[in-house]
């Protein structure tokens, strides 16, 4: 289920990306941490009940997201 809510917030950073840059509102910006670590934390509270690695390692956070994401793209994490 994490990995899910992983995934959604992930993707939703394209949809915000490019609306920012059509139209201009760069305060929008602000909206792709919140909503793609918002939905990650959710479900580490929710589902597994420990502490997201954002807090301690937020750059290997995001790359460790960007590397799950193309897997699952990819076919290889649905198993």
């Amino acid at each position: 289920m994490t990995r899910m809510f992983h995934f959604i917030g992930t993707i939703l950073q394209v949809p915000i990306l490019l609306a920012c840059a059509l139209t201009g509102w760069w305060w929008g910006l602000l909206a792709i941490p919140v909503v793609s670590y918002g939905l990650a934390w959710f479900s580490h509270f929710v589902f597994e009940r420990n502490r997201p690695a954002t807090w301690t390692n937020p750059w290997y956070s995001l790359l460790g997201d960007y590397k799950m994401v193309g897997m699952m793209l990819r076919g290889q994490l649905w198993r």
